[in-house]
C-alpha cells in the first residue's frame, strides 16, 4: 500500500507543475497572439486602404494624361485638315457682338471675313463639326481682335447649350501670351464655362499671327471611373468613395450627391495634411478607419473606409477556439505520459542511454576518418552542392555553395531551397521536387539569390538518393551567367536589326500615307455637300484622284512587316489598347487588357518585343485554340515587368509541345524574344483547360 502511495506521489509531483505550466503558457500565448494579430492586421488594413486610394488616384491621373495625349493627336489631325485648303482674308468686314468669356462683358467689334477654301468661316460650322465627327471633343477657329481672340466658328457650348460663337479669350490669358510668342499651348484651360484639356495653335496670315486653331476635351468626365469604383470592395466591410472640398459625395455606392456625414469630423485632418485616420463616429459602437488623397487637378478627395472590428472578429474567435483545443490535447497527452512512466522508468532510460553512448563512441572514432576523406572531396568541387530532405530543407552544403551565396554553412543549414530562389522561381521548387521524386532525376534552369541580393542564373542537376534508409535530393548547381549573357546579346542584336528595318518602313507609312488618306476623306466629305458649285466639285474629284494615285504608289513601296508607330508616339499600353480594339471588332474573340503601374516608359526595344509577343499570343489563340476570350495582365513592379496571358481555349500538352522536335515557330519565337531581353517564359496548359503564359522581364 505504501509503495503504491509513493508511485502516486511521484506521478502527482510530475503532473501538477506540468499541468499548471501548460495552462498558463497557453493562456499567455493566446492573449499575446491576439494582441499582435490585432496590431498587425490593423497596420495591414491601413496599408491596403492607402494602396487602394493611391491606385484610384493613379487612375484619375491616367485619365487626365490620356486626354492630353488625345488632344495632341487631334490637333495634328485638325492642323492637316485645316491647312489642306487655302485661308484668305476678304476685304468685307463683319460687325460682331463679342462677350468676355470670364466677366461676360460685351462690346462690338468689326472683323474682316475669313474664307477657307470656298467656305466663309463666319457663316459656317461645317469645318469644326466635321473634325468633331472625325475624332470627338470640341474644335474652334479664333480670329484676332483688339480685345482678344474671338470664336468665329466653334462647337464649344455655352451655359445654355448653344454654340459659344462671339465669346473671346482676353489678351491677358496665359493661352494668348503663349500664342503671341508663336508657341503652341498644351494643357489645362478655362473654356467658356468649364475646365478643358486643350491645345491651341497659332494661325498665320501674311506672316502675322491673326488667329488660333483649337481642339479640346472636358477635363472632368467621371462616368467610366465611377463604374470602376462602384465595383471595388475592400475586405468584408470596406469600399472606396469620392467627395469634393465641401464634403459632397461625388461617387458613393449608396449616398451619391448627399453631404458626407463624417465630413465635419475629418475636415481638420484634411487641412492638416494627414492621409489616414481611425475614429469612432458619434453614437456608434464600432470604429471607422479611413484613408484619403487629394487629387488637385479635379479638386476631389479620393477615399476608402473600413470597419476594423468587423474584420478582426473572425480572427479572434478562431484563435481562442484553436488555442483551447490545443491546450486540451496537450494536457491529455501529458497526463497519460505521467501516469504510465514513473521515475524508475526514467532512470532505466538514462542508464540505457549511457550504455549506448559508450558503444557509439567507438563507432564515431571509426567514422571520423571516413568523414574527413568525404568532406575533402565534397568541398573541392567548383559546383555548388546541396543535399535537401523531402521538405526542401538543407541537410548538407559544400564550401562552393557557401562562398557563392555569401552565407556561413551554419546559416545555410537553417534555410531551405526556396529561400535562395528568386520570386519567379520559388513556386517552381515544389513542382521540381515532385518531379524528381517521380522520375528519379531532373535537369533544369533556375536563379539563386546571394546574401547581398545578387542574382545569378544556374543550371541544376538533381537526383534522388537514399541515405540511412531515408530519401534525400542531391543537387549540383552551376553558374551560367556568362553563357546567358552571350545568348541574350546574340538574340538582342538580331531582334534590334529586325526592328530597325521595320521602324524605317513604319515611318514611311506614318509620314507619307497617313496625311494623304486624311485629306482624301475630307475631299470625299466635301463632295457630299450639295451647296458646292460644279467647278469646285470637279476640282475636288480631280484632287481626290491625284491623292489616291499617290497613296497607291506609296503603298506599293512599303513593306508589310511594319513597326507599330503608335508605340513610338504613345507607348506600349496605348498600342496594345488599339490592337485589342481592332481584334475585338472582328467579333471572333473578346480580348481584355489590364495594366498596372505602367506609367513610366520602358526601353523601346522592350516595348517592341512585348508588343510582338502579345500579338503572336493573340494570333495563336485565334488560329489554334478555339477560344472566345483572352485576358492580358501587364504590371511593372520594382525592376520587373510581369506579363500574364490567359485564354479559355482547348489547351494543349505544354511539356510535349515545347519539345524541340514538336514546337512550332510561333512558340519558339515567343520564348527566344523573351530571353533576348533578360526574361523568362513559363507555359501552363492542359487539354480542355485553356492556356496561361507567365512572362517576367528583369529591367
Amino acid at each position: 500500500m505504501g509503495n503504491r502511495g509513493n508511485k502516486l506521489s511521484v506521478r502527482l509531483t510530475l503532473f501538477i507543475p506540468i499541468f499548471f505550466g501548460i495552462v498558463l503558457s497557453i493562456l499567455l500565448s493566446t492573449l499575446y497572439h491576439i494582441r499582435i494579430s490585432r496590431i498587425t492586421m490593423q497596420e495591414q488594413l491601413e496599408q491596403n486602404l492607402r494602396l487602394e486610394v493611391n491606385t484610384l488616384v493613379s487612375m484619375f491621373e491616367r485619365e487626365r494624361s490620356l486626354k492630353l495625349d488625345r488632344v495632341k493627336t487631334n490637333l495634328a489631325v485638325a492642323h492637316a485638315v485645316f491647312h489642306s485648303m487655302p485661308l484668305t482674308e476678304l476685304s468685307e468686314e463683319k460687325q460682331m457682338e463679342v462677350t468676355h468669356q470670364i466677366t461676360r462683358n460685351t462690346h462690338s467689334v468689326r472683323l474682316k471675313e475669313w474664307k477657307w477654301g470656298s467656305v466663309i468661316l463666319h457663316e459656317s460650322h461645317a469645318l469644326v463639326d466635321s473634325l468633331k465627327n472625325m475624332f470627338g471633343g470640341t474644335v474652334t477657329v479664333f480670329q484676332k481682335s483688339d480685345s482678344g481672340y474671338v470664336r468665329v466658328s466653334t462647337n464649344v457650348p455655352d451655359e445654355k447649350g448653344h454654340r459659344a460663337t462671339g465669346t473671346y479669350i482676353p489678351n491677358d490669358s496665359p493661352v494668348i501670351r503663349a500664342i503671341e510668342q508663336g508657341e503652341t499651348y498644351y494643357g489645362r484651360a478655362y473654356v467658356v464655362n468649364d475646365w478643358y484639356i486643350t491645345a491651341y495653335e497659332p494661325l498665320y496670315l501674311d506672316g502675322e499671327i491673326k488667329g488660333i486653331l483649337y481642339v479640346g476635351d472636358q477635363e472632368k468626365d467621371l462616368t467610366r471611373l465611377r463604374e470602376i469604383i462602384y465595383r471595388l470592395r475592400i475586405g468584408e466591410t470596406g469600399y472606396p468613395f469620392v467627395f469634393d472640398r465641401e464634403g459632397t459625395l461625388v461617387m458613393h455606392p449608396e449616398q451619391e450627391g448627399e453631404k458626407w456625414e463624417h465630413f465635419t469630423h475629418v475636415k481638420s485632418m484634411l487641412e492638416s495634411g494627414k492621409r489616414s485616420l481611425v475614429f469612432r463616429p458619434e453614437g456608434s459602437a464600432k470604429s471607422l478607419m479611413l484613408a484619403w488623397e487629394y487629387f488637385e487637378p479635379f479638386e476631389l478627395y479620393v477615399a476608402a473606409g473600413i470597419i476594423p472590428q468587423a474584420e478582426f472578429s473572425g480572427l479572434i474567435r478562431k484563435t481562442i477556439i484553436s488555442s483551447g483545443l490545443v491546450g486540451l490535447i496537450i494536457v491529455f497527452l501529458f497526463s497519460v505520459f505521467v501516469y504510465y512512466f514513473t521515475t524508475e522508468k526514467v532512470r532505466d532510460f538514462f542508464r540505457e542511454m549511457e550504455a549506448r553512448d559508450r558503444k557509439l563512441s567507438s563507432a564515431r572514432t571509426a567514422l571520423k576518418e571516413t568523414e574527413s576523406r568525404f568532406s575533402f572531396l565534397f568541398n573541392s568541387t567548383t559546383d555548388d552542392i546541396f543535399v535537401t530532405d523531402m521538405e526542401g530543407k538543407f541537410v548538407e552544403v559544400n564550401r562552393s555553395a557557401c562562398e557563392n551565396l555569401g552565407y556561413e554553412k551554419e546559416e545555410l543549414l537553417k534555410m531551405s531551397m526556396e529561400e535562395i530562389k528568386t520570386d519567379r522561381f520559388r513556386e517552381q521548387v515544389k513542382k521540381n521536387r515532385e518531379k524528381i521524386m517521380r522520375e528519379g532525376q531532373l535537369t533544369y534552369e533556375s536563379e539563386h539569390v546571394a546574401c547581398d541580393g545578387k542574382i545569378f542564373p544556374v543550371e541544376m542537376k538533381s537526383r534522388l538518393i537514399d541515405m540511412g534508409g531515408s530519401r534525400y535530393i542531391l543537387s549540383a548547381a552551376r553558374n551560367v551567367s556568362e553563357r546567358k549573357e552571350l545568348e541574350r546579346r546574340i538574340l538582342s542584336a538580331v531582334i534590334q536589326a529586325e526592328e530597325k528595318e521595320r521602324e524605317r518602313f513604319s515611318r514611311d507609312v506614318h509620314d507619307g500615307l497617313g496625311p494623304l488618306l486624311s485629306t482624301i476623306k475630307l475631299y470625299v466629305n466635301e463632295l457630299g455637300n450639295p451647296s458646292i458649285g460644279r467647278e469646285d466639285r470637279e476640282n475636288y474629284v480631280k484632287y481626290t484622284s491625284e491623292l489616291v494615285d499617290e497613296a497607291i504608289s506609296n503603298t506599293r513601296d512599303i513593306s508589310n512587316n511594319l513597326v507599330p508607330r503608335i508605340i513610338h508616339d504613345y507607348g506600349l499600353v496605348t498600342a496594345l489598347e488599339a490592337f485589342c480594339k481592332k481584334v475585338n471588332l472582328t467579333q471572333q474573340i473578346e480580348v481584355r487588357l489590364e495594366t498596372k503601374n505602367m506609367f513610366e516608359p520602358l526601353e523601346k526595344n522592350i516595348q517592341l518585343i512585348l508588343f510582338r509577343v502579345i500579338s503572336e499570343l493573340i494570333n495563336n489563340t485565334i488560329r489554334h485554340s478555339g477560344a472566345d476570350g483572352a485576358d492580358i495582365f501587364l504590371e511593372k513592379k520594382d525592376n520587373v515587368v510581369k506579363l500574364v496571358y490567359r485564354d479559355n481555349g482547348q489547351g494543349f500538352d505544354a511539356d510535349n509541345l515545347m519539345d524541340e522536335s514538336r514546337a512550332g515557330m510561333g512558340l519558339k519565337n515567343i520564348v527566344s524574344r523573351v530571353k533576348s531581353i533578360n526574361g523568362t517564359c513559363r507555359i501552363r496548359s492542359e487539354p480542355g483547360k485553356g492556356s496561361t503564359f507567365d512572362i517576367e522581364i528583369s529591367l
